[in-house]
């Protein structure tokens, strides 16, 4: 009976530490976009997006870019080109979500740029 205890305990604990390591590992889908069943079917261009936003350098993990869209979400761009890597730039991108992919940085949404224009120098912070 005392080791029926005992795993039930293990379990519980193990289950908790899992719930709160998960968001530390890109498991927390809650700051993601909606992203609705029929976007799982595998046809990419129901996973593209069209935002305009500012660069930012994110002082995290050694540093990295990042865009903050005007609607308020980060993106985790995994491709911003040196062109574009500059604080505060005004950009318009369309970009592919990549909802199964893991990011060290904990940032924001992670996304492939497609195309991305300047829009402007740089925003007054």
């Amino acid at each position: 009976m005392n080791a029926l205890i005992r795993i039930q305990n293990w379990l519980v604990v193990t289950i908790t530490c899992l719930a709160l390591a998960g968001p530390a590992f890109g498991l927390d889908r809650t700051a993601a976009p909606d992203v609705s069943p029929e976007k799982a079917d595998g046809d990419c261009a129901k996973d593209e997006i069209s935002v305009k936003g500012t660069v930012e350098h994110v002082e995290l993990e050694g540093g990295f870019w990042g865009i903050i869209g005007d609607d308020g979400k980060r993106y985790d761009v995994v491709n911003l080109t040196k062109e574009f890597q500059k604080q505060g730039l005004r950009v318009k991108f369309v970009g592919r979500l990549r909802p199964g992919r893991v990011s060290f940085h904990m940032w924001g949404v992670i996304v492939e740029v497609i195309s991305i224009e300047k829009l402007g120098d740089t925003k007054n912070k």
